[in-house]
């Protein structure tokens, strides 16, 4: 694990994220005993549940190097709701966020400069993708 200028996440950002893997896990388990999984696209579903397994893999890296006792796992059905959906409960987020800025002024793109090398419709959106050769770069809409 790679700490960015910041360092280590703050204690409550280790708790932040060790609900959020709970949640998931819990997701994950209903995924596998609810049969309406099945009206989802295969490629879709196999594209969500990897997606979920990929941040649930990340966040347990990041809490067992801040956080080494911490429990991660839900255990049989131990924090399996019986309805399936958290608790609605309002909860205080004091994460301290800052505005980020993604790139430096001098990376602003001339969109102009990129052409448009495909186009394809999903069941949701269209999207293109938009190519510049200059750049060895492409990017999406």
């Amino acid at each position: 694990v790679r700490w960015g200028r910041k360092g280590p996440p703050l204690e409550e950002a280790t708790e932040f994220m060790r609900k959020q893997i709970l949640r998931l896990e819990r997701l994950q388990k209903l995924a596998e005993d609810d049969s309406e999984i099945a009206l989802i696209p295969t490629h879709e579903a196999a594209s969500i549940f990897s997606y979920v397994e990929a941040i649930v893999q990340g966040m347990k890296l990041v809490l067992r190097e801040v956080a080494p006792d911490m429990t991660l796992s839900c255990a049989n059905d131990s924090c399996l709701p019986s309805d399936g959906y958290d608790e609605l409960l309002d909860e205080i987020d004091e994460l301290p966020y800052e505005g980020f800025v993604t790139c430096e002024p001098s990376d602003v793109v001339d969109v102009n400069s990129y052409v448009q090398i495909e186009k394809t419709q999903s069941a949701y959106q269209e999207i293109g993708f938009f190519g510049n050769e200059k750049r060895d770069d492409v990017c999406f809409e």
